[in-house]
């Protein structure tokens, strides 16, 4: 009596399952059944109802089924599976397929995996318990990356538990942890000084974060010409001197503009042979221009100059002009004085210059001589008006307003 005598049925049906015969004791017809488990053996159910029956060439009438617990398997949890090196974290946790009536304990351990090393990590806690009914893990047990200024390849750590108790539950396999390197990089130093439209100028340092195989060469570009320039327009690092800072300066660029300080980018653009730095984004850097332009002054001026009290000759056009141009719109209202003059209703009482620009010919504004029956020398009142622009109102200052001597 063999293997081939027997089959195994079982209920419900656990692939990787299987049995082994013992040797028949002498006299009796009986023989040991082993059951085993292979690599298809997973989410086993919590027991399975197993009958033994004599294959049918054999004749033998079927035993009786008999059902029997299934150890549950376990299985390690890295909660996150991939780290970075500076510093990061992962959460070791264990599961069981099913609950058993004893409670599990298992130890944990780590080891690196060549080229990594036994520095490159710490582990804290080593005692993870699951409970008896239970299927999740109590305890803690953390792995954390040690940071390191050596440009490398990631890293790959073997976490391991011993497990005891738990009715047999035998040791999880094993579970790999990644630490991805983060040591390919620019170090820029903080930007110092202030560039200005006067030509004042700013500067920050630069260097790699680790020894490159190659040179390395980083190119300085500003992303805003019309706001600063930089100098040098390249830096070199050799890989003996990799960590040596070396400075780009930052010159502000003068305009006639009334912009206020404006922020803009420098950036910085890696090659190099080492493909670790040749494939680095580019790096920008924010800096600012302080302005020293000061908000315009606003000049009025009638076409014609003169008017009559009444009829057709009665109305004067009016244009506004800007000393400089401004970083922002400038809304010119003009003011009506009352027995002298009354302004056009609507878009006809006011001028919108563009920022940028320092007069708009094609917007402009009326006023209208008021008649009177007293005979009197003529009337020179002044035109004038309000201002409001937003670059002005965030630098707190007043748009001086020049206004046209109207003769009526």
């Amino acid at each position: 009596m063999g293997a081939s005598d027997f089959e195994l049925v079982t209920s419900p049906a656990t692939p990787g399952l299987s049995f082994t015969v013992g040797a028949v004791t002498s006299g009796s017809r009986t023989a040991a059944l082993t059951l085993s488990t292979g690599s298809s053996y997973v989410n086993p159910p919590a027991s399975v109802a197993v009958r033994v029956r004599a294959s049918a060439h054999s004749g033998s009438a079927a035993l009786t089924s008999k059902t029997l617990p299934v150890t549950p398997l376990a299985s390690l949890v890295l909660t996150p599976d991939s780290i970075s090196e500076d510093g990061g974290i992962s959460t070791v946790t264990a599961t069981l397929s099913h609950p058993t009536s004893a409670a599990t304990t298992l130890t944990v351990a780590a080891a690196a995996v060549s080229p990594a090393v036994s520095g490159d990590f710490t582990l804290t806690g080593t005692t993870l318990m699951i409970a008896a009914g239970a299927t999740t893990s109590t305890g803690t047990v953390t792995v954390t990356a040690v940071n390191n200024s050596v440009g490398a390849a990631d890293k790959s750590v073997t976490v391991s538990a011993t497990a005891a108790g738990g009715n047999g539950v035998a040791n999880p396999p094993n579970a790999t942890l990644t630490i991805t390197d983060d040591d390919y990089g620019l170090d820029v130093g903080s930007v110092t000084g202030q560039a200005t439209e006067a030509g004042g100028t700013a500067a920050f340092t630069v260097a790699l974060q680790t020894r490159p195989s190659a040179a390395v060469t980083v190119a300085v570009s500003s992303l805003d010409a019309a706001e600063g320039t930089v100098n040098p327009s390249s830096l070199t690092f050799a890989p003996s001197a990799w960590n040596t800072a070396l400075t780009v300066t930052v010159t502000g660029v003068q305009d006639t503009v009334d912009d206020g300080t404006v922020t803009w980018d420098v950036r910085l653009d890696p090659s190099s042979g080492d493909a670790n730095y040749n494939g680095l984004a580019n790096t920008d850097v924010e800096v600012t221009t302080t302005d020293d332009d000061g908000a315009p002054g606003v000049t009025l001026s009638l076409n014609p100059t003169s008017v009559s009290e009444s009829g057709a000759g009665n109305v004067s056009t009016v244009t506004a002009t800007l000393s400089h141009p401004s970083g922002a719109a400038t809304t010119v209202t003009v003011t009506a004085v009352a027995g002298a003059y009354t302004v056009g209703a609507g878009a006809a009482a006011t001028i919108v210059i563009a920022a940028g620009v320092t007069a708009n010919a094609s917007d402009t504004a009326t006023v209208a001589a008021v008649n009177n029956t007293t005979d009197e020398p003529n009337r020179t009142p002044t035109v004038t008006a309000t201002v409001t622009n937003a670059r002005a109102a965030a630098d707190s200052t007043t748009m001086a307003v020049t206004g046209a001597t109207l003769t009526i």
